[in-house]
């Protein structure tokens, strides 16, 4: 690593086409269909640490109950792991209810905290 160096070189995105199309605006198109097509159905406990931090990252979605009641949430996702981990990090404070696979995803995280924990 070196010392800044002040180039003339420009950014030119026309130099990023794929079959005639912007490749950052392809790229970001297909994000979102990705983000649209992946929709979980998760069960919080209202007035619990999940239900804020959950209603804060899903801005929309902000659970409303009585405290302690559960409250669903339906919540976009582009990378089931990403959301897995994130959802096994509230114990049980938090249920997944569809789709099965992330389901499956939390309750193996759960099962090896388990077992690194009780042996």
């Amino acid at each position: 690593v070196g010392a800044v160096k002040v180039t003339s070189r420009v950014f030119d995105p026309e130099q990023y086409r794929v079959d005639g199309e912007a490749f950052a605006e392809r790229a970001l198109l297909e994000l979102e269909r990705i983000w649209e097509s992946n929709l979980a159905e998760i069960e919080v406990t209202a007035g619990t640490d999940a239900a804020t931090r959950l209603g804060k990252r899903y801005g929309d979605a902000i659970p409303v109950g009585a405290e302690g009641e559960p409250v669903r949430l339906t919540v976009n996702f582009s990378d089931s792991n990403i959301l897995a981990d994130q959802l096994a990090s509230f114990g049980p404070e938090v249920l997944v209810l569809a789709p099965p696979e992330l389901r499956e995803q939390v309750l193996r995280r759960l099962q090896a905290t388990v077992e690194a924990h009780d042996g």
